[in-house]
């Protein structure tokens, strides 16, 4: 009942506007509308800090292909391929994609973090 509720009013929310322009009366759109949907449409700010490219040792190199292909994503495991470094690139940019990260392509510490790829430590 309560949802039904809600989902008329709704509706009502979203066709308010229209039906009032419909019944004859004009709907304004004035300057202050046109900056407050800009400023909610498209915020000014990065979602996530970027940061710096990581360099990976040969482990976490391996750790992340292998995480990369268990969600779907192949980095291409043939090291010795003319193209190995494009296919790495490649899965890393559409794993990026679909978590909302920024496409670099390389493996950040967003990227890391998500993946479980651990970070290398001082004494290693």
């Amino acid at each position: 009942m309560l949802k039904a509720l809600f989902a008329i009013a709704g509706v009502l929310a979203l066709l308010g506007p229209f039906a009032a322009q419909g019944a004859g009366q004009s709907f304004s759109n004035d300057a202050s509308d046109e900056v407050l949907f800009q400023n909610l449409c498209a915020p000014q700010f990065e979602l996530y800090d970027i940061g710096p490219s990581i360099a990976l040792d040969d482990e976490q190199s391996a750790k992340l292909r292998i995480e990369l292909l268990e969600r779907g994503f192949d980095p291409g495991f043939d090291l010795e391929a003319v193209d190995a470094e494009t296919k790495l690139t490649e899965a890393i940019q559409m794993f990026q994609a679909e978590f909302l990260l920024p496409t670099t392509g390389q493996p950040d510490l967003a990227t890391l973090f998500i993946l479980g790829v651990p970070e290398k430590t001082n004494g290693s």
